[in-house]
């Protein structure tokens, strides 16, 4: 079976990460001809690389996202009659970290599968009711068989397919345009998560890896992580899932830390950032949480995932102590502790008086970074 992938990547900053590095490989691994192509720049170094496992990489402006770039490939670089040539057409995006194991395994276990078009993971989420579709495939990898290929209305879906002028309409006109194309001529579609035990899963209508990312990664075997997964709020949870990666795969996973902190500093989108919590602790001795309720406990399983727990304990205003709850009257402040405000936009004002005439304002860390705008720390 001759297969071609079609990799689509895009780096903020130009830079080629390790993570991305062994993906490539494991592309190249599986495919007889891997296309890469760049939207936006990238760094000398960073062509090197991928030069390094692919001799077909192109450039072009990030106009239409990943549909724009694979219709660019497709209908223009390569060129429909060369794509037909193979058995399979794979378009894959670079927004995972992972595979954890061989892509060889998967594309071994799919390739009895009878359907002819599969993806790794397949969502029933509510919000694509609207367009008709029960369920559909994750646009960020797609694999196409011969009798698709060899259809020439695919290739004027490609033709047609507009250049998205944002994330939403991408989606849209690409992700969902081309699930609904292949739904309405019955084409008979599948996901590896769903042959690996994972369709009751799925039936729960929620995004599988975004919202079901312990069970996907540790009960029926994704090889993969989606970046938009890892968040301040799910950092416990990944952190459970890398100790069962290390321990069962041969997959660093520092590699994706070092990406993903990289993207989370800059995300101006992101209304915390872990890297800068964790920053925060290092620099002080002892870390005080004010507040015990449902945000203070969220950050006190981050703290404690990231392995900075054994010198932190709540502080509350007033209300029942316990063994790691104090009231911050009682307690006596060291020029090198800090408080961490772990309470909501209702009770910050009043939180952040009294934090402020217990500690200097630079051992104070809001979290979120638009209150911390508001109150002008920095």
């Amino acid at each position: 079976m001759k297969r071609i992938i079609i990799f689509v990547v895009y780096d903020f900053e130009g830079k080629v990460d390790l993570y991305l590095e062994k993906l490539l490989s494991e592309n190249k691994n599986i495919s007889d001809r891997l296309v890469v192509v760049v939207n936006g720049g990238i760094q000398d170094k960073g062509i090197e690389i991928l030069t390094k496992y692919s001799n077909d990489v192109y450039f072009r402006k990030n106009n239409g996202f990943d549909g724009g770039a694979y219709k660019d490939v497709l209908i223009n670089f390569v060129g429909i009659d060369a794509i037909k040539k193979y058995d399979e057409l794979v378009l894959m995006n670079d927004t995972f970290y992972g595979p954890f194991y061989s892509w060889k395994i998967v594309f071994d276990e799919m390739k009895s599968e009878k359907c002819d078009y599969w993806g790794l993971t397949r969502s029933e989420e509510q919000c694509m009711s609207s367009h008709g579709l029960k369920s559909h495939i994750q646009g960020y990898f797609f694999c196409f068989r011969k009798n698709i290929l060899d259809n020439t209305e695919f290739w004027d879906f490609w033709r047609k397919l507009p250049y998205a002028s944002n994330h939403d309409e991408a989606v849209e006109e690409y992700e969902i345009g081309l699930n609904t194309w292949l739904q309405k001529r019955k084409y008979e579609g599948n996901s590896y998560l769903d042959i690996c035990g994972g369709k009751a899963l799925i039936e729960r209508k929620t995004n599988p890896y975004r919202d079901e990312l312990e069970d996907i990664i540790m009960s029926y075997k994704c090889p993969i992580i989606k970046r938009k997964a890892i968040s301040f709020r799910s950092i416990k949870k990944v952190k459970n899932v890398e100790a069962f990666i290390r321990k069962s795969y041969k997959y660093d996973f520092d590699c994706v830390w070092e990406n993903w902190i990289r993207y989370d500093m800059s995300d101006n989108n992101s209304t915390v950032s872990v890297e800068e919590l964790k920053i925060f602790c290092e620099s002080h001795n002892n870390i005080y949480i004010y507040g015990s309720g449902k945000m203070g406990n969220i950050l006190m399983d981050i703290i404690e995932s990231l392995g900075l727990g054994y010198k932190t304990n709540f502080v509350i205003t007033s209300g029942e102590t316990a063994e790691n709850v104090f009231l911050i009257d009682e307690i006596t402040l060291e020029e090198l502790d800090g408080i961490i405000i772990g309470v909501g936009s209702e009770f910050m004002g009043d939180v952040y008086k009294i934090a402020i005439r217990k500690m200097n304002p630079k051992n104070i860390f809001i979290p979120n970074r638009r209150q911390r705008q508001e109150y002008s720390i920095k």
